[in-house]
């Protein structure tokens, strides 16, 4: 996790970005998806409407990051697919389980318990849609960003991250951006009962946890739902720290800031085409437009953030950068790994990344693999689910390989245009002066 942290920072160096990361955030969706299963067996009554999955499915999931797909546990290829079961804490056939690229496993309440073309249409409509975020969802565009804040039930401290959040959104209104936009609608605030209500695949999804929190909870949403760094705890929810995001998110998103901030969960959530409208009204130009497109997908750190998704949880807040700079070591083949060549690597190479420097080198937690480590992804492109498929990580060496070429190449462009410049003057001051 930490040559990830460096890594991002040193392709923020290598890379030139011309969008904020609140502009990123429209411009580059999540590229993981949420994925849907529906688990039966040759017994389950009504599994025949599963036959028109895809066909329900393409209405109810219409421009959403989410997914679906039937696994029947009578077939041997997939029964290892039940550790998704296991995981959500399911041992009833039909169950419906929503499958996060973090490799979190959600269960979804099946309406009446038994399959149907009505019940699997609840389902789907359930994992992308309910009244929160349809709030939130409503209050990405116009406002700079959208707070979530989870209670936890003690009274002082609720009311002390309230009023935290209520401060940093008053401080925030009227400031200017790092890329000159003025912030003129402040963020919109949700404030969530200690119990989340019906909305606890929502709070599960974003990282604000699944039933009561010992303490307060916030994340900050933004682009099309994603959370915008981590989820803030506790005594981290200052005002300080909460306007610090609100400034962060208008900051250029790979060349003064750390691209790590873009790699938050995004919820599921269904978008819509009128939204689209509204996004381009409030950024002045078309966001799916190829040209941007084409010129967002060039910044390196910024689609390796986006690879990366959902694998900052296991960070807390002082594990992410925010101002300047300084050179570190980083071991990009931590347990010898084996090379190109196929030979394993004896130790592990040391190279110098650049990070964003904000104090003293703090140390990064490394991860604890889930129970079931498996790409919901790599499992819906596989015609047999298997718990086993092996999670799709960003190759951090390739990557570094292909930031070095564009920096080669842009050097050599630099060099060019300054030739072309000291040929062009010095033709001029030949001219002016004429033959002697």
């Amino acid at each position: 996790m930490s040559a990830l942290i460096a890594f991002f920072a040193a392709a923020s160096v290598a890379d030139a970005c011309p969008f904020s990361f609140r502009e990123a955030g429209f411009i580059a969706p999540s590229r993981a998806p949420y994925i849907i299963f529906f688990f039966h067996d040759n017994e389950t009554p009504g599994r025949e409407c599963l036959v028109k999955l895809d066909e329900i499915a393409a209405g109810a999931l219409y421009d959403s990051n989410v997914r679906a797909k039937a696994v029947n546990l009578s077939d041997d290829e997939n029964a290892g697919a039940a550790e998704w079961l296991k995981k959500a804490g399911a041992d009833a056939l039909p169950s419906a389980v929503l499958a996060a690229p973090n490799g979190e496993a959600i269960p979804i309440e099946i309406p009446g318990g038994k399959m149907s073309a009505e019940s699997v249409k609840g389902c789907l409509e359930s994992a992308v849609a309910s009244p929160m975020r349809a709030e939130v969802r409503d209050n990405l565009i116009k406002p700079w960003c959208v707070c979530v804040l989870r209670q936890c039930g003690d009274k002082a401290l609720d009311d002390a991250a309230a009023d935290a959040v209520k401060e940093a959104v008053k401080g925030i209104v009227g400031a200017m951006s790092e890329m000159g936009k003025v912030i003129e609608k402040g963020p919109h605030m949700i404030i969530v009962p200690p119990d989340g209500g019906k909305e606890n695949l929502f709070l599960r999804a974003i990282g604000l946890g699944d039933g009561k929190p010992a303490a307060p909870a916030l994340a900050v949403l933004f682009g099309r739902g994603k959370r915008f760094g981590p989820a803030l705890k506790g005594d981290d929810i200052t005002r300080q720290n909460v306007e610090g995001f609100f400034q962060m998110l208008g900051r250029n998103c790979a060349c003064t800031t750390n691209p790590i901030w873009f790699a938050g969960p995004t919820a599921p959530l269904r978008w819509g085409e009128a939204l689209e409208g509204e996004v381009r009204k409030e950024l002045g130009y078309d966001p799916a437009s190829p040209l941007v497109q084409m010129e967002l997908s060039g910044v390196a750190s910024i689609e390796l953030a986006r690879e990366a998704e959902g694998r900052v949880e296991d960070l807390g807040l002082d594990d992410f950068p925010l101002l300047g700079y300084r050179e570190v070591p980083v071991d990009f083949n931590p347990d010898g790994q084996e090379g190109q060549d196929g030979e394993a690597k004896p130790d592990a190479e040391e190279k110098v990344a650049v990070i964003p420097d904000d104090g003293p080198v703090r140390p990064v937690k490394q991860a604890e693999p889930p129970v079931a480590d498996i790409q919901p992804a790599a499992i819906l492109k596989a015609d047999n689910p298997q718990p086993g498929t092996a999670p799709v990580r960003p190759q951090l060496p390739a990557a570094d390989a292909n930031l070095s070429k564009r920096a080669g190449r842009n050097l050599f462009v630099a060099a060019g245009i300054l030739v072309i410049i000291v040929a062009t003057l010095s033709l001029m001051v030949f001219r002016r002066r004429g033959p002697q």
